[in-house]
Protein backbone atom coordinates (compact mmCIF):
# COMPACT_ATOMS: atom_id res chain seq x y z
CA UNK A 1 0.00 0.00 0.00
CA UNK A 2 0.95 3.38 -0.50
CA UNK A 3 2.46 5.98 1.86
CA UNK A 4 0.69 9.15 0.55
CA UNK A 5 -2.60 8.93 1.73
CA UNK A 6 -0.64 8.38 4.98
CA UNK A 7 1.82 11.31 4.04
CA UNK A 8 -0.81 13.57 3.20
CA UNK A 9 -3.28 13.37 5.82
CA UNK A 10 -0.70 13.92 9.09
CA UNK A 11 1.67 16.57 7.13
CA UNK A 12 -1.50 18.28 6.04
CA UNK A 13 -2.93 18.62 9.05
CA UNK A 14 -0.08 19.46 10.18
CA UNK A 15 0.70 22.24 8.21
CA UNK A 16 -2.74 23.73 8.54
CA UNK A 17 -3.77 22.52 4.42
CA UNK A 18 -7.63 22.78 4.13
CA UNK A 19 -9.01 20.40 1.98
CA UNK A 20 -8.86 22.92 -0.87
CA UNK A 21 -5.48 23.69 -0.64
CA UNK A 22 -4.52 20.35 -0.84
CA UNK A 23 -5.89 19.52 -3.94
CA UNK A 24 -5.18 22.63 -5.69
CA UNK A 25 -1.83 22.38 -6.88
CA UNK A 26 -0.21 25.21 -5.46
CA UNK A 27 2.23 25.69 -2.76
CA UNK A 28 3.47 23.30 0.16
CA UNK A 29 -0.08 21.81 0.34
CA UNK A 30 -0.68 21.46 -3.15
CA UNK A 31 2.65 19.10 -3.67
CA UNK A 32 1.21 17.08 -0.83
CA UNK A 33 -1.65 15.44 -2.19
CA UNK A 34 -1.16 15.66 -6.31
CA UNK A 35 -3.83 13.78 -7.64
CA UNK A 36 -7.01 14.84 -9.73
CA UNK A 37 -10.27 14.76 -9.40
CA UNK A 38 -10.42 14.26 -5.13
CA UNK A 39 -13.12 15.22 -3.74
CA UNK A 40 -13.86 18.37 -1.12
CA UNK A 41 -12.91 17.74 2.58
CA UNK A 42 -10.86 17.53 5.67
CA UNK A 43 -7.29 16.10 5.28
CA UNK A 44 -8.20 12.76 6.60
CA UNK A 45 -11.19 12.24 4.22
CA UNK A 46 -8.90 12.51 1.06
CA UNK A 47 -6.36 10.09 2.72
CA UNK A 48 -9.17 8.06 3.03
CA UNK A 49 -10.21 8.40 -0.79
CA UNK A 50 -6.96 7.98 -1.51
CA UNK A 51 -6.81 4.79 0.22
CA UNK A 52 -10.08 3.39 0.52
CA UNK A 53 -8.76 0.08 1.86
CA UNK A 54 -6.83 1.52 4.92
CA UNK A 55 -8.89 0.56 7.86
CA UNK A 56 -6.52 2.59 10.31
CA UNK A 57 -6.78 5.50 7.93
CA UNK A 58 -10.98 4.65 8.16
CA UNK A 59 -11.22 4.39 11.62
CA UNK A 60 -9.21 7.67 12.16
CA UNK A 61 -11.54 9.48 10.15
CA UNK A 62 -14.33 8.27 12.39
CA UNK A 63 -13.03 8.70 15.74
CA UNK A 64 -12.50 12.09 14.82
CA UNK A 65 -16.09 12.95 15.26
CA UNK A 66 -15.92 12.29 18.83
CA UNK A 67 -13.38 15.30 19.36
CA UNK A 68 -16.28 17.74 18.76
CA UNK A 69 -19.90 18.75 19.11
CA UNK A 70 -21.49 21.08 15.84
CA UNK A 71 -21.61 24.67 17.20
CA UNK A 72 -24.36 25.76 18.78
CA UNK A 73 -27.16 28.29 17.22
CA UNK A 74 -28.78 29.21 20.09
CA UNK A 75 -31.74 27.65 18.12
CA UNK A 76 -32.79 24.72 20.25
CA UNK A 77 -34.63 23.11 16.93
CA UNK A 78 -31.48 23.19 14.97
CA UNK A 79 -29.06 22.69 17.40
CA UNK A 80 -31.03 19.02 17.94
CA UNK A 81 -30.94 18.69 14.37
CA UNK A 82 -27.28 19.71 13.87
CA UNK A 83 -26.64 16.97 16.97
CA UNK A 84 -28.43 14.07 15.28
CA UNK A 85 -26.72 14.72 11.82
CA UNK A 86 -23.14 14.64 13.17
CA UNK A 87 -23.63 11.39 14.80
CA UNK A 88 -25.30 10.05 11.96
CA UNK A 89 -22.46 11.05 9.64
CA UNK A 90 -19.99 9.56 12.38
CA UNK A 91 -21.58 5.67 12.23
CA UNK A 92 -21.46 6.92 8.48
CA UNK A 93 -17.75 6.79 8.72
CA UNK A 94 -17.93 3.72 11.16
CA UNK A 95 -19.97 1.74 8.13
CA UNK A 96 -17.41 2.68 5.88
CA UNK A 97 -14.86 1.34 8.35
CA UNK A 98 -16.79 -1.88 8.95
CA UNK A 99 -17.00 -3.12 5.58
CA UNK A 100 -13.06 -2.83 5.31
CA UNK A 101 -12.53 -4.22 8.87
CA UNK A 102 -10.07 -7.08 7.97
CA UNK A 103 -10.92 -9.58 10.71
CA UNK A 104 -13.37 -10.22 14.12
CA UNK A 105 -11.37 -7.98 16.43
CA UNK A 106 -11.60 -5.21 14.28
CA UNK A 107 -15.52 -5.83 13.37
CA UNK A 108 -16.23 -6.17 17.03
CA UNK A 109 -14.61 -2.92 17.66
CA UNK A 110 -16.69 -1.06 15.50
CA UNK A 111 -20.12 -2.28 17.01
CA UNK A 112 -18.36 -1.04 19.85
CA UNK A 113 -18.43 2.39 17.96
CA UNK A 114 -22.23 2.16 16.93
CA UNK A 115 -23.23 1.43 20.43
CA UNK A 116 -21.30 4.43 22.00
CA UNK A 117 -22.77 6.51 19.20
CA UNK A 118 -26.68 5.15 19.48
CA UNK A 119 -26.60 5.58 22.96
CA UNK A 120 -25.45 9.27 22.60
CA UNK A 121 -28.60 9.37 20.24
CA UNK A 122 -30.80 7.49 22.55
CA UNK A 123 -31.32 4.53 20.24
CA UNK A 124 -30.89 1.91 23.18
CA UNK A 125 -32.15 -0.83 21.37
CA UNK A 126 -29.74 -0.55 18.16
CA UNK A 127 -26.78 -0.43 20.77
CA UNK A 128 -27.91 -3.67 22.80
CA UNK A 129 -28.07 -5.45 19.26
CA UNK A 130 -24.59 -4.10 18.69
CA UNK A 131 -23.20 -4.50 22.36
CA UNK A 132 -24.87 -8.16 21.98
CA UNK A 133 -23.12 -8.83 19.11
CA UNK A 134 -19.48 -8.04 20.40
CA UNK A 135 -17.51 -11.82 21.72
CA UNK A 136 -14.49 -11.29 22.36
CA UNK A 137 -13.18 -10.83 25.95
CA UNK A 138 -10.88 -8.16 25.37
CA UNK A 139 -13.86 -6.14 25.28
CA UNK A 140 -15.99 -6.96 28.61
CA UNK A 141 -15.43 -4.05 30.24
CA UNK A 142 -16.46 -1.66 27.73
CA UNK A 143 -18.93 -3.30 26.95
CA UNK A 144 -19.77 -3.56 30.89
CA UNK A 145 -19.27 0.29 30.94
CA UNK A 146 -21.70 1.10 28.01
CA UNK A 147 -24.46 -0.95 29.19
CA UNK A 148 -23.99 1.03 32.79
CA UNK A 149 -24.10 3.98 30.61
CA UNK A 150 -26.94 2.98 28.62
CA UNK A 151 -28.89 2.21 31.93
CA UNK A 152 -28.14 5.73 33.09
CA UNK A 153 -29.73 7.27 30.53
CA UNK A 154 -32.43 5.44 30.59
CA UNK A 155 -33.16 5.73 33.74
CA UNK A 156 -33.24 8.98 33.40
CA UNK A 157 -35.66 9.74 30.65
Amino acid sequence: PSVRPTYCSVIGMSRGCTATALTSGGGICGALCEAPQLPSGSPVELAVALDPDNFILATDYARSYYGFDPPKSGNEEADKKAYTRHWEEALKAWKTALAIARDDIEREGVYIHFARIQINMDRHDEARRNLNSVTNGMFVTTKSNLFKKMANREASK
